[in-house]
């Protein structure tokens, strides 16, 4: 094991007894990661839209609405009811424990049913633009803010795809190398066709050099290292 940890007395909504010892075999961002991850980018009561594939519902609630936006991929429109700082850390939602970001409640999509639309809520794990964005916010800001994240290469295609992004090209690769972004410089070289290795910094430095010397270089190099031993 990586890690041996006790778990926190203070989290009362653990399903593991106090004191309980866990080990952690993998130092990944999926295995473990430091806490508190930064401040919630949105507040109580704020308008979203977020992402159906990527919500979850506590476990044994059946969220009809979930389920038919799951299938046709479109975005649903809610408020956030609670946040992170507001609640306990963690919840038992889809197939286990995770740690959660926002509560969100949204109505159903249906909206004949007797007695009116039904409110239902649902529970993101993650605070970036690939599970919830501003409601108004443009392509353009969506797609500066997800390369920064570090959001999937799909994601950044999916929002590049309505815009023209030749006019501030340059702007997203300065923020996919200040940030480290691995999947928004993969998708800038595979899909934008950006000659990545072309890029010289003062100092003959390379793109490579530059990332070395980001706060985000260690998650950089390690979703590298998994992607070359997924090929």
């Amino acid at each position: 094991p990586k890690y041996k940890c006790l778990v926190d007395e203070a989290d009362t909504t653990s399903a593991f007894d106090v004191d309980s010892c866990l080990s952690v075999l993998c130092d990944t961002d999926e295995c473990i990661r430091e806490y508190p991850v930064g401040p919630c980018r949105f507040s109580v009561g704020e308008s979203v839209s977020i992402n159906p594939s990527k919500t979850h519902t506590l476990t044994g609630e059946a969220s009809a609405v979930v389920d038919t936006a799951l299938k046709s991929q479109s975005w649903i429109q809610g408020v956030i009811t609670i946040t992170r700082h507001l609640t306990s850390n963690h919840l038992l939602i889809g197939k286990g424990i995770r740690l959660v970001q926002y509560e969100i409640e949204f109505l159903e999509l249906n909206t004949r049913r007797r007695g009116g639309a039904r409110k239902h809520k649902g529970y993101l794990s993650e605070d970036d633009d690939e599970h919830i964005c501003r409601v108004g916010s443009n392509s353009r800001e969506r797609l500066l803010e997800a390369t920064r994240q570090g959001c999937s290469s799909k994601h950044l295609q999916t929002l590049a795809s309505a815009l023209d992004i030749s006019s501030f090209q340059d702007m997203i690769t300065s923020q996919a190398v200040e940030h480290a972004s691995y999947n928004a410089l993969l998708w800038l070289h595979h899909d934008c066709g950006v000659a990545l290795e072309t890029i010289i910094y003062p100092g003959k430095n390379t793109i490579l050099h530059r990332i070395a010397m980001c706060d985000n270089s260690t998650k950089f190099f390690e979703i590298a290292g998994r992607s070359n031993c997924d090929r």
